[in-house]
C-alpha cells in the first residue's frame, strides 16, 4: 500500500486511535488481533512504530473501517468517542456504539466534501446557557424562550424545527435510518462543529422531539455529547441532570407555556370541556405527538398528573387518534431534506464520489439513492437552460 508509506506515522497513529475509540475496542483487544502486546499498539498510536499492511488490514477489520478511508490524505479523523459523555462502556450497548460511529463518519465526510466543493458551513451559535443549581424546570423554560427570542419566533408553533436548526443555527444535521432503539445523538468537535443526528425511521413528531432534546444539550454543553436511547437510556449514570434539563427544554421549546395555555383556554371555552379530540387537535397545532402534549399539560397543571396514563389505559392509542382525525386536514410536520444530502448529491453530480459512496453516505439503497438524485437534478441546471413559464 503506497498510501501507508506516504502517511506520516504520527498521523496514522492518531487516525488508528480515533478509529479504535469509535469502535470501543481496547488496546489489549487490538494487540490480540495482530498477535502483539499492548505496548506495540501504544507505540503505533504514538507514531513511534510503523505497522505492516497485513496488520493494518486486521485493525481496520476490527475497527469496522476501510483502509482506503483511513489512509485517504484529505480524510478527517477525530476522536469523537471521547466527546460522547454518555456512550456506554465497551460491549454495554452495541446500538449506541454503532450510532456514535455513524455520526463520526457522516460528520467527517460532510466536512471533507464541503472543502472540496468550497461550501463551508459557517456556524451561527447563540451563547451557551449556563445552568445554575436547582430550579431546573424554570431554567429550561427561560432557556427555551431565550432561544425562541433569538430566532425571532416568539410563541409561535414550529412546523419545521429541523430546518430551523440547520438554516438559522447552522448546526450539522443528519437524518438517516438508525436502529429503532436509538432516537438520535449530539456531538461536538472543533474539526466538525456541532452535530445532531436524528433517526429517519421515527415518526416526524418524534424526530422533532429528538432534535429539540439534543438542542437542549447543545444549549448548555457544547463540548460533551450523548447518544439518546429510545427507552430513556440517556438518562442513566453520568449527566443525569443535564439530560433532565434537555428533556424539559424540549417540551418548553416546542410547546411554549403561554401559547399552550391560551390555546387550551380557547378550546375549553369553545367546546365547554376539554376532550380527547381537543388533545389531538392541540397536539397537531404544535406539531407534537398527543402524548407529548398531554405530558406538557400535566407539567403546566392544566391536566392532573397521570391523565395521559389513564387515557392510554382506557384505549386512547394510535388507532383511536386516527379515528378522531378522520379526514380532518390538520397540519403535519413537513419532511426536511438536510443540507448534508444536498452536499452529497452535488459531490456525486461533480463526480467527486461514486453512486455507491453516495448511497453509503445517505445510508439508503441504490434505488432510493437514484430517486433522490433524479428529484434534485434540476438544482444544478444552469438558469439559462431552464424554461420559464410566462403568464
Amino acid at each position: 500500500m503506497r498510501e501507508l508509506e506516504r502517511l506520516a506515522p504520527v498521523e496514522l497513529g492518531r487516525r488508528l486511535k480515533a478509529a479504535r475509540n469509535a469502535a470501543r475496542v481496547t488496546q489489549d483487544q487490538a494487540a490480540e488481533r495482530i498477535g502483539a502486546v499492548r505496548t506495540t499498539i501504544v507505540a503505533i498510536e504514538r507514531g513511534d512504530r510503523r505497522l505492516s499492511a497485513e496488520d493494518l488490514l486486521g485493525l481496520c477489520d476490527l475497527y469496522q473501517t476501510s483502509p482506503g478511508g483511513l489512509l485517504r490524505p484529505d480524510a478527517i479523523h477525530v476522536d469523537l468517542a471521547v466527546q460522547l459523555r454518555r456512550l456506554p462502556a465497551v460491549g454495554a450497548d452495541q446500538d449506541a456504539v454503532d450510532v456514535s460511529r455513524v455520526l463520526h463518519t457522516l460528520a467527517a465526510r460532510y466536512v471533507e466534501l464541503e472543502r472540496k466543493l468550497g461550501r463551508p458551513l459557517e456556524p451561527a451559535y447563540p451563547p451557551v446557557w449556563r445552568l445554575a443549581r436547582g430550579q431546573v424546570q424554570e431554567q429550561a423554560e427561560d432557556a427555551a424562550m431565550d432561544l425562541r427570542g433569538r430566532l425571532g419566533i416568539g410563541h409561535l408553533p414550529i412546523p419545521d424545527l429541523l430546518g430551523l436548526i440547520e438554516t438559522e443555527l447552522r448546526i450539522r444535521l443528519f437524518i438517516v435510518p438508525l436502529p429503532s432503539s436509538v432516537s438520535g445523538a449530539y456531538a461536538y468537535h472543533e474539526a466538525l462543529d456541532a452535530c445532531i443526528l436524528v433517526n429517519a425511521n421515527h415518526a416526524l413528531t418524534r424526530q422533532a422531539w429528538t432534535a429539540a432534546h439534543e438542542l437542549g444539550h447543545f444549549q448548555t454543553d457544547r463540548r460533551n455529547g450523548e447518544v439518546l436511547l429510545e427507552q430513556g437510556g440517556g438518562e442513566k449514570g453520568e449527566g443525569v441532570a443535564d439530560d433532565h434539563f434537555a428533556k424539559l427544554f424540549a417540551g418548553a421549546f416546542l410547546m411554549p407555556a403561554a401559547a399552550v395555555r391560551a390555546r387550551y383556554r380557547d378550546l375549553c371555552e369553545g367546546q365547554g370541556k376539554f376532550s380527547p379530540r381537543s388533545l389531538v387537535y392541540l397536539a397537531r397545532s404544535f406539531y407534537v405527538a398527543p402524548e407529548a402534549m398531554a405530558r406538557r399539560l400535566e407539567q403546566l397543571r392544566l391536566f392532573k398528573k397521570g391523565t395521559f396514563d389513564a387515557l392510554r389505559t382506557s384505549g386512547f392509542d394510535g388507532s383511536a387518534i386516527r379515528r378522531i382525525l378522520g379526514d380532518a386536514t390538520v397540519p403535519s410536520p413537513p419532511r426536511f431534506l438536510p443540507r448534508y444530502t444536498l452536499i452529497a448529491v452535488e459531490a456525486y453530480e461533480q463526480e467527486l464520489i461514486s453512486e455507491g459512496e453516495l448511497a453509503q453516505m445517505l445510508r439508503i439503497g441504490r434505488i432510493e439513492t437514484r430517486e433522490i438524485v433524479a428529484s434534485l437534478a434540476d438544482l444544478w441546471e444552469p438558469l439559462d437552460e431552464v424554461r420559464l413559464a410566462h403568464g
